[in-house]
């Protein structure tokens, strides 16, 4: 521990230095990353007289910041100035103050963990530590120029692949992205989302937090669709001999797959952030959205609704990770039964629409045909079009989607003016 205080010491030391040194070059970017309580002591009573005089207007050297904070300063302001060889080094040391910051503040939630006497304690450490995790600076300002002379150097995208050709052509989706994938009751979307998950398992860590179906249930979807194994068969465990052979090699597959299933009936957006965290999820999974909850559980389910979905988009920029959420679809009255659903149809909340960065939403293609062909329309796409629906194919017993050559529109959904057009 004293290693670590040391350390800190100098860190701070190094920046404080720096800015005497050199605060026409190093200010800007020490005043952005920087905060008074990333200092201690009287290197915080420093730090903090150079931001007033940074604020007003005024240099920063020894001889101000002196002015500043009255001649008892005098030796550290002196002893400082001999222990800091040149301000060249001064991102290195602003990024060794801010991860010992951040390390301290791990240990202090920690330690609240370790001490909690209530499931509530235990919370508040948990987001502690997730908060902890995240890296919080001020506003990044960057100049037009900059950012097209980045552009154009700027290597090629690696979007985030879905498996489906179709829709990794027309929904780009990075990390930081807020993804909805809407659909009715027994239209489809846990087992695409599923799918989805498992894809991106080979490449990145992926977290399906099931808030209403225990992990084992989800096993037995995953294993249908990945190992090509008969749903009713597999949990019956009355499987032919092919299907055995199936299932081990899937079993020596799946160690190559950064999947967790994560029981999450009854979570909280917050616990929900702090296993993010903890875990490093790169995309996480939300099965759905309306069974999750902010701490405060008095409020209506509009409310709750509102709050998760501001939520989620704020952990998915923070966090930088991408959060694909599901979420139920508000049954037809009569006068739209015979339409395709729309982001007005995303149950309990408008902010749904507003926070999202792409939705997708799942439906029969003939509400007439339940075991049909589904369509994925996609409804609201930043980084690309939107208005338009492609065709997929479910095989049931093997729980799993398969894209599809155009299945001809229903007659009431042709003709009606506003409907989704095909890709």
């Amino acid at each position: 521990m004293s290693e670590n205080i040391d350390r800190s010491y100098d860190a701070q030391l190094g920046v404080i230095g720096s800015l005497m040194l050199d605060a026409p070059r190093v200010a800007g970017e020490v005043f952005r990353q920087c905060r008074s309580e990333h200092f201690t002591d009287a290197y915080r009573t420093l730090f903090d007289a150079a931001k007033k005089l940074q604020d007003e207007g005024k240099p920063i050297d020894p001889i101000t910041i002196r002015a500043e904070v009255g001649d008892a300063y005098t030796g550290t302001i002196v002893q400082i100035m001999d222990l800091t060889p040149t301000a060249a080094n001064c991102s290195a040391y602003i990024t060794a103050l801010l991860d010992l910051r951040q390390l301290e503040k791990l240990r202090e939630a920690g330690a609240a963990m370790s001490g909690a006497v209530s499931v509530e304690d235990a919370q508040a450490a948990m987001e502690m530590a997730a908060q902890a995790m995240v890296r919080q600076e001020s506003a990044r300002v960057v100049s037009i120029r900059d950012c097209l002379a980045g552009m154009m150097g700027r290597e090629r995208p690696n979007y985030i692949s879905w498996g489906v050709p179709k829709l990794d052509r027309e929904v780009l989706s990075e990390k930081g992205d807020f993804v909805v994938i809407g659909g009715r009751p027994s239209a489809g979307k846990t087992a695409l989302s599923l799918q989805f998950a498992w894809h991106q398992a080979r490449e990145l860590h992926v977290g399906y937090f099931s808030l209403e179906t225990s992990p084992d249930k989800i096993a037995v979807r995953i294993a249908a669709m990945a190992a090509r194994v008969d749903f009713g068969r597999l949990k019956r465990q009355d499987m032919e001999d092919s299907e055995f052979a199936a299932m081990a090699a899937l079993g020596r597959e799946a160690g190559a797959r950064r999947l967790d299933i994560v029981h999450a009936a009854g979570m909280t957006v917050s616990e929900v952030a702090a296993i993010t965290a903890a875990k490093r999820f790169d995309i996480i999974y939300i099965d759905y959205l309306q069974l999750l909850r902010v701490d405060d559980r008095a409020e209506d389910l509009f409310s709750q609704v509102t709050k998760v979905s501001m939520a989620l988009h704020t952990i998915a920029q923070t966090h930088g990770v991408m959060i694909v959420a599901l979420s139920q679809l508000s049954r037809p009255d009569q006068a739209s039964a015979s339409k395709a659903p729309t982001m007005a149809s995303l149950r309990q909340s408008g902010q749904i629409e507003q926070d999202a960065d792409a939705v997708m939403l799942l439906y029969l293609a003939k509400a007439s045909e339940p075991h049909g062909k589904r369509r994925l329309s996609i409804a609201k796409n930043k980084e690309g079009p939107s208005g338009g629906y492609f065709d997929l194919d479910f095989e049931g017993r093997h729980q799993r989607f398969v894209e599809v050559a155009q299945f001809d529109a229903p007659a009431e959904f042709a003709d009606a003016p506003g409907e989704p057009v095909p890709f």
